[in-house]
């Protein structure tokens, strides 16, 4: 384009510059549908597709399960009905791996959004979930789940993070990018298809010694390292003071439980305590101390402090599965929640 014919010189730059822009820009967004594979590629986005699409197909308003997969391991949905006594087709199983409060929170808002209502709901979290753990996942599941007209709501959380304005971005480029929303999975896939998948040969330890076993990760329950979650989590348990005539909070174990050093005494002493503040005051919310047995005479009696009860960090060996769901069942029927 000449700019030397037209009358407004400055008009035909900034038209020429249109005409170089609009090409790139649908040149990203080709190059962005497939890298994403139509927004539709990674293990992450595919669990939350699935969850919605549960939410879908389920219309009843009977009981629904929040959280993790912490929460869905331990209460699948035949024991969830029978200790509810609903009907297995009146419970949603709403569960997202790796989902934590902001998650779940999206989430609610997105069930209320469409007038959905429940007559009990359940909500698992536990120490480990406490603290930030940055993950590309977690602005992707906001930008899944959440109503774009609660944006306003999402960075008024957000404010309470540690680095408020990263958040704010990742979530608006997971809203405009699919590749960038899951950044982590299309990393691994051009890493293996280009140098093909890992082996289990190790290049720093022998094939005689074993690598030593990597730490239990652990929320250190800082003011500043919980003050993102439990600002989440005091919206969420409003939001489900909507959605659902009563709710259960359910404390669940992790594996430094079976470390009875000091340390970790004080993380669950507060992280206790914090969530009993929490619930003070909200007569919808019950909660459950799961990661504990308050009747045990003695500490061999309590699972949660056993090593051999944990399959990893945060998951229960089919063992400790089997003392958990007694220990729901028991508890669930001391609360009177379910007449």
């Amino acid at each position: 384009m000449d700019c030397r014919i037209w009358p407004d010189r400055e008009h035909c730059a900034a038209l020429r510059s249109l005409a170089l822009i609009v090409p790139l820009l649908l040149f990203f967004a080709v190059a962005d549908t497939l890298l994403s594979h139509d927004r539709t590629v990674g293990w992450e986005r595919n669990t939350v597709l699935n969850a919605l699409a549960r939410q879908a197909t389920n219309k009843t308003s009977g009981v629904v399960l929040l959280g993790s997969s912490t929460s869905a391991d331990w209460l699948p949905m035949a024991l969830l009905a029978r200790l509810t006594r609903h009907r297995a087709t009146d419970v949603l199983d709403a569960h997202i791996n790796g989902c934590h409060q902001p998650c779940t929170y999206a989430e609610v808002r997105g069930l209320l959004a469409r007038e959905r209502n429940f007559d009990l709901a359940f909500f698992g979290t536990s120490l480990f979930q406490a603290c930030e753990y940055r993950h590309s996942k977690r602005q992707l599941q906001d930008a899944l789940l959440l109503p774009t007209s609660d944006t306003a709501r999402l960075f008024a959380n957000y404010a309470h993070a540690s680095e408020p304005l990263d958040y704010m971005a990742r979530y608006l480029a997971s809203l405009t990018s699919g590749a960038y929303g899951d950044t982590e999975v299309l990393q691994d896939g051009w890493r293996r298809s280009l140098f093909g998948a890992p082996t289990a040969k190790s290049w720093t330890w022998s094939s005689t010694v074993a690598p030593p076993s990597p730490p239990i990760s652990s929320c250190d329950f800082t003011d500043e390292a919980i003050a993102y979650k439990l600002a989440v989590t005091a919206a969420l348990l409003d939001d489900l003071g909507r959605l659902s005539k009563h709710t259960v909070l359910m404390l669940l174990p992790d594996a430094t439980l079976s470390d009875p050093s000091p340390v970790h005494v004080e993380r669950w002493l507060r992280f206790r305590q914090t969530h009993e503040a929490l619930v003070s005051g909200r007569n919808w919310v019950t909660l459950l101390d799961l990661s504990t047995d308050a009747a045990a005479d003695t500490a061999k009696d309590t699972f949660a402090h056993r090593p051999e009860h944990f399959r990893d960090g945060i998951h229960l060996s089919p063992a400790g599965m089997k003392l958990q769901q007694a220990l729901l069942e028991k508890k669930l029927a001391a609360s009177g929640v379910v007449p």
